[in-house]
């Protein structure tokens, strides 16, 4: 069966709160030792500051899909003055990321959504959990070893995770890619259709213009046959050309640009004056 019509399933819960109201007594437990466990994201914020209202949703909604490898606390200034005051926050919204007892990174304002996005990965991977980046990394190894179900798999959960538009592009652009290793041409270019509908900047990250390349490529080249189907007609046919010739474009629009020049190679040994 197709990756694609995989289901993928299953999910883990935290069992302590991942977001907690805190305040001067509560603070050094919800917070302080927590912190010795996973990072905790100390958002300083007040009732009547409409960027705070901005920003802790997002928090709130970044902490969740993180799925326990950070926790977030909320402190109302106006409630804590004393508490506020010993942290130095001097406006708002104001937030700190700590992890074992110290204050690691800081920022005031509103941070656009790929940078706050870019903040939780790194609290992630400094608990010990695996940031979206290595997840990204883990499929692209698998896809290149042909391990498509598990790459597919990994890609499909960062875009349900929704992680940002540019990790939704890469993991976008990777599916594209699992589809064309799994010889479904139609899959791969309606997912880069919806890379080209959905995203802007993102096309010009590398790995992106990459798969986009390699899904026009072989609609251009008119892949037709699946892999497996052209390496048997070689296998049974060694002397046929114009099947090694097509096996050779259909391993070079898939990625495999070793083999397809393997290929053509034998391809020239067999006979010089052959011209596809």
């Amino acid at each position: 069966r197709r990756w694609f019509s995989e289901r993928i399933v299953g999910s883990t819960t935290p069992t302590v709160p991942l977001i907690t109201e805190v305040n001067a007594s509560s603070f050094q437990q919800a917070v302080l030792d927590e912190s010795h466990r996973v990072p905790v994201i100390l958002d300083c914020y007040a009732t009547w500051c409409d960027p705070c209202k901005k920003l802790t949703p997002l928090l709130e909604s970044l902490v969740r899909k993180a799925g326990g490898g950070v926790q977030l606390a909320k402190l109302n200034i106006d409630d804590s003055p004393e508490l506020a005051d010993q942290m130095g926050v001097r406006s708002v919204p104001t937030v700190f990321a700590l992890f074992q007892g110290r204050v690691v990174t800081t920022f005031q304002g509103l941070l656009d959504e790929n940078s706050l996005h870019d903040l939780l990965d790194k609290l992630v991977a400094l608990g010990g959990g695996q940031s979206s980046e290595q997840r990204l990394q883990q499929a692209t190894t698998a896809l290149e070893q042909d391990d498509v179900s598990h790459a597919a798999k990994v890609f499909a959960s960062l875009l349900s995770e929704d992680r940002g538009s540019k990790i939704s592009a890469r993991a976008t652009a990777g599916l594209a890619l699992c589809a064309l290793k799994d010889d479904d041409i139609d899959t791969a270019q309606q997912l880069v259709a919806r890379l080209r509908e959905s995203y802007g900047t993102e096309l010009k990250d590398p790995h992106v213009a990459q798969a986009i390349s390699a899904v026009e490529l072989a609609v251009d080249l008119d892949v037709e046959d699946s892999e497996g189907d052209l390496r048997q007609a070689v296998q049974n046919d060694p002397s046929n050309q114009d099947a090694r010739y097509e096996l050779a474009k259909c391993l070079f629009a898939k990625g495999k640009r070793e083999q397809a020049i393997e290929e053509a190679i034998q391809m020239i040994r067999r006979d010089r004056s052959w011209n596809g």
